[in-house]
């Protein structure tokens, strides 16, 4: 597809317009992307009378599932009881906490003593660890927390679980999410996991 600035002024103007608006023509968005537009198809609608820069209807795309991030709780915590998003201290859990505040989805922390924790909420320093849980425990705490995101967000949630969160935390989960589940670091180590939330903060930000 040619670039904007190497097209004519109505081809530059029936693209943009009807990026945001229904094209005519039965070709749809991905169609003007791929393309469309240098065959002449939709300016040609235009050109020939057959369509008006008035005449387009407003669309409205229908919004996308939204996201929702699953944070794992850390080791290193506060002394006093403080809301969930303040409580834990690791770099890490800092790193990740701005990140998926900056993105403006919602998020949860996956915590091995209460389950599904709203970032609001005030607890207490706790020791328990999925990882001295057990098979067994995981498997009831995976249980555990598929019914509470589904109190959280509604059973019939379509959008993507992103994990921020190891395998200990994933797998209790992995046949409740589904192909919902999304894993943006898996395979990184700690250091590489670090980078990669500050490089998309970075993004998030611009």
């Amino acid at each position: 597809m040619k670039p904007l600035r190497s097209l004519d002024r109505d081809t530059r103007r029936a693209r943009l317009l009807a990026a945001r608006t229904r094209p005519v023509g039965g070709i749809n968005r991905k169609g003007i992307f791929a393309g469309d537009w240098d065959r002449g198809s939709v300016v040609g609608q235009f050109r020939s009378g057959r369509g008006s820069w008035r005449g387009l209807a407003a669309y409205k795309a229908p919004p996308a599932p939204r996201a929702v991030y699953l944070v794992a709780c850390v080791s290193q915590k506060g002394e006093q009881r403080a809301p969930a998003r303040d409580l834990y201290r690791s770099d890490w859990f800092r790193k990740a906490r701005a990140y998926v505040e900056a993105t403006g989805c919602e998020w949860f922390i996956l915590s091995a003593e209460h389950g599904l924790l709203h970032p609001d909420a005030p607890i207490a320093p706790y020791d328990t660890t999925l990882a001295k849980l057990g098979a067994e425990g995981r498997a009831a705490w995976g249980e555990r927390v598929a019914a509470q995101i589904d109190a959280a967000i509604g059973p019939d949630f379509a959008g993507e679980l992103i994990f921020l969160a190891g395998e200990h935390y994933r797998s209790p989960l992995a046949a409740y999410a589904g192909d919902r589940a999304r894993v943006p670091m898996a395979g990184l180590g700690i250091g590489q996991q670090k980078a990669w939330l500050a490089a998309q903060l970075a993004e998030v930000e611009e």
